[in-house]
């Protein structure tokens, strides 16, 4: 293996994260979605959803871009737990 396949490698999309791989350990690489014009909870634009070797982070935004909700859901094989938190630090 050449040290360039051993580097980590980030894409963007315009100047927004669009991934990141891990070469040596793919499982661990990240993934992020943004939300596309018919997006809700003024998601428009912002990111919607982070995926990585973990789980994933799914996020909602108020009427001022401030974020409102995370929807976090853990994989522990052969488990699959979410957890669904308000910015308020109230647990949903």
């Amino acid at each position: 293996m050449n040290s360039e396949s051993k580097t980590v490698q980030y894409s963007h999309d315009f100047n927004r994260p669009s991934a990141i791989h891990y070469p040596l350990h793919p499982e661990n690489d990240v993934h992020y979605t943004y939300g596309n014009a018919n997006a809700g909870n003024n998601r428009v634009g912002r990111l919607v959803l982070q995926e990585d070797g973990s789980g994933a982070q799914e996020f909602q935004y108020g009427r001022q871009g401030e974020l409102t909700k995370t929807l976090r859901t853990l994989i522990i094989l052969p488990l699959i737990v979410a957890c669904n938190k308000m910015m308020d630090n109230r647990w949903a």
